[in-house]
């Protein structure tokens, strides 16, 4: 099965809700040294840090076609935790709601992420911290002009996009 990584940086921090940005890139290694990318794409919407990298993931995933292993590169620790710990299938089996029986805040995100990993057979796992693309994509992110609840791909010089099969 072919790794794809995605690599995910927002403007956001915290669990403030307010307007920022998110961008993202996918990356498949082909061959001993070759990488592929898909262009970046960048998105503009009101929500929470959670809430941005949640989009860019399901954004991320009707992008991709069959069977793959996913490695998600984020700065956000607790989407990154929440896919490693499993979480979203125990949210699932408890009816959307967390242990002291609360809802799940952007449930509707992670039921997407849930519906189109199981479609494909993804396994996704994820990184926490800061990842190769972090820089670059804060950088170009204060500086490219985004549409609200729309993403569009971009290009810029520090990735250099090959094709768009992933």
């Amino acid at each position: 099965m072919e790794t794809i990584e995605m690599y995910v940086s927002t403007t956001l921090h915290g669990s403030a809700k307010r307007t920022g940005k998110v961008m993202y890139t996918l990356r498949m290694k082909m061959g001993e040294k070759q990488y592929y990318e898909k262009p970046a794409e960048i998105g503009k919407a009101d929500g929470t840090a959670n809430r941005l990298v949640l989009w860019s993931i399901c954004r991320a995933l009707e992008r991709m076609q069959g069977k793959r292993t996913i490695l998600i590169h984020t700065e956000n620790t607790y989407v990154a935790s929440v896919i490693n710990q499993r979480w979203v299938e125990t949210w699932e089996r408890n009816d959307w709601k967390n242990s002291r029986g609360n809802e799940i805040k952007d449930a509707d995100l992670w039921k997407q992420i849930l519906e189109k990993s199981r479609k494909m057979r993804h396994d996704i796992a994820a990184v926490a911290g800061q990842h190769e693309y972090s820089d670059a994509f804060a950088y170009n992110m204060s500086k490219i002009n985004a549409e609200y609840n729309i993403f569009a791909k971009v290009e810029f010089e520090e990735v250099t996009p090959v094709h768009d099969r992933c």
